[in-house]
């Protein structure tokens, strides 16, 4: 299971009692009367499709269908024989290089060696028998990845060898079924409870929770659900003792690592967190300001205000913290400090207030020009995917270079440039392309316009923009004024 990728990384937190053939449709996506929800076959889907659908399915409300190997991989429909073939060999000689050295450290014979070499000879031609089997149901949602990894151990000899055995036997099922078995989940959460591994613990019942809330059947979710919190509370009360003693041994890096942490367990299960309002009593549900989406730390009022005094004391003994901000907090305790009827508007106020300014200071850390618009490549026909090529020639660079890294596209002197016209925002792209988009000659600009343009990446001579047709604006002096002010705003956010 790879951290970074959404198909190895699915879960199935609920097996669906239905069958795909119940379901009408074709074999890419069929509708379920049931749920009244399309149900996508990921199996008929390219690896780079399926891993877009998963990769969208943050609130967990998509159902799949799939056939999953003997060797945890599961089938795509650009995953031919001959591939599958070549990475079974590929995997079979890499364990028989390994299990060969361990052969050769420990001394076994010659002879040893070649019995076991002519035994993986032999599999190595039968890796075209696979066994598949089918599998139907909805995916836990993709936050489960932030808590996965710290309660199941990845297959690495290291990390295997730091689990325990209900850990082991947790990660075996995964690999086989791609479904977590929640009776010896519970067993690890409890065991692990009562030797006061609460950090593990926490993050078992975190899991748990996530797997449960997408269970139609689960009858025991809210007490499941406050057990999670009550051990969240107890995690949180230890984690700010121990930043307390890490200060006062004026071992102020590790406080501070202490501090990132209790970020991390605050908000942990934020999809939970997010659809409660009620939590154990002195527990509170903060809001952070800070996030591009909804969201919010789940704690008493008392460990807010001892996060913020801690966190105030590391800025004053000058160490570089690098996680959430004093502000959140602040901000937090002043809309706790309204009346209850008016803490929502004023939190969509305030996270509204910092994306804006967020937004705006995240433009000004790349390349922007003011450019005149010439015209757009007509001998290339647009599509969805291939956007317009537009000609401009530079008249001013207000920023020559990105403040992230030197990846982005940097720009040193007027000259004509060709940039993606793009004529939709590229914040978040879906698969699901829409079918029925055209290009009409009518949206680019008139010839002669003058633009303002926030360049991001160049390749193959082409610029483009920011977020697509986000990163473009009209010139006039109301722009311009907002475009230099995001400038000096970058400067001081990303410096």
């Amino acid at each position: 299971m790879n951290k970074e990728n959404a198909l190895d990384n699915l879960i199935l937190a609920y097996p669906c009692p239905l069958t795909w053939e119940s379901m009408s449709g074709d074999e890419r996506e069929r509708f379920c009367n049931q749920c009244s929800q399309k149900v996508y076959n990921i199996s008929d889907l390219t690896r780079t499709e399926a891993e877009a659908l998963l990769a969208s399915n943050n609130e967990g409300n998509i159902c799949v269908k799939y056939f999953l190997r003997a060797d945890g991989t599961i089938k795509t429909s650009d995953c031919t024989k001959i591939i599958r073939v070549v990475r079974k060999k590929i995997q079979l000689v890499q364990k028989a290089i390994s299990m060969g050295l361990a052969f050769l450290f420990s001394s076994v014979n010659l002879s040893g060696c070649a019995q076991f070499c002519n035994a993986y000879s032999s599999h190595l031609y039968k890796a075209e028998e696979e066994e598949i089997t089918s599998y139907l149901g909805s995916p836990a949602p993709n936050e489960i990845r932030d808590v996965f990894f710290s309660v199941i151990p990845n297959t690495s000899a290291f990390d295997m060898l730091k689990a325990n055995s209900k850990q082991k036997k947790l990660r075996e099922i995964v690999d086989k079924t791609k479904q977590v078995d929640l009776d010896l989940l519970e067993e690890l959460k409890q065991e692990c409870w009562k030797n006061g591994e609460l950090e593990t613990a926490f993050n078992a019942s975190v899991l748990q929770n996530l797997i449960l809330v997408k269970n139609p059947i689960a009858v025991d979710k809210e007490s499941k659900r406050l057990e999670m919190e009550k051990l969240r509370s107890e995690l949180l009360d230890q984690v700010l003792s121990n930043a307390k003693k890490l200060i006062q041994k004026n071992d102020l890096d590790k406080a501070s690592q202490m501090m990132a942490n209790f970020e991390k367990v605050a908000k942990n299960g934020r999809s939970i967190i997010s659809n409660h309002t009620t939590f154990l009593p002195g527990q509170e549900r903060w809001p952070i300001i800070s996030s591009w989406d909804p969201a919010y730390f789940v704690a008493s009022r008392e460990q807010i205000e001892s996060a913020l005094i801690i966190m105030n004391e590391l800025i004053a003994r000058k160490v570089k913290y690098r996680y959430f901000k004093t502000s959140d907090l602040e901000m937090a305790l002043k809309i706790k400090s309204l009346p209850a009827t008016d803490q929502e508007a004023a939190f969509t106020t305030e996270r509204k207030k910092y994306k804006d300014n967020w937004q705006m200071a995240e433009m000004g850390a790349y390349a922007i020009v003011i450019a005149k618009y010439v015209g757009y490549d007509r001998n290339r026909i647009p599509t969805y995917e291939k956007q317009p090529i537009a000609d401009f020639e530079i008249l001013e660079i207000l920023n020559s270079k990105s403040s992230f890294s030197n990846h982005y596209a940097s720009i040193n002197e007027r000259k004509p440039i060709k940039v993606f016209y793009t004529l939709r925002e590229t914040w978040n792209l879906d698969f699901r392309q829409d079918p029925n988009w055209k290009f009409n000659p009518s949206d680019m600009p008139k010839p002669g316009t003058t633009w303002i343009l926030v360049l991001d990446y160049f390749h193959d001579g082409v610029y483009s923009t920011n977020r697509g047709a986000v990163g473009r604006f009209a010139y006039n002096p109301e722009n311009v004024t907002k475009i230099k002010d995001s400038i000096e705003n970058a400067k001081k956010e990303f410096k």
